[in-house]
């Protein structure tokens, strides 16, 4: 009838290191999306953005020649 008890301590250090793995991975993605994201102020951003190009009215229709 003797299981295996757990007191709170073992519980949690159970607990973190089944966490730790999750937390590496979370710390391997913020660093990754840093480091792709460029060092650009946001005011510059916005004026790099394009500017939709006017309708051509001529255009064909897919399937037009």
């Amino acid at each position: 009838m003797g299981g295996a008890i757990m007191t709170m301590e073992d519980l949690i250090a159970y607990v973190v290191l089944l966490s730790l793995p999750l937390w590496l991975l979370i710390e391997q993605l913020l660093h990754i999306r840093s480091a792709r994201r460029p060092n650009v102020p946001q005011p510059e951003r916005q004026t790099e953005r394009r500017v939709p190009a006017p309708p051509f009215p001529e255009a064909l229709r897919s399937g037009q020649r």
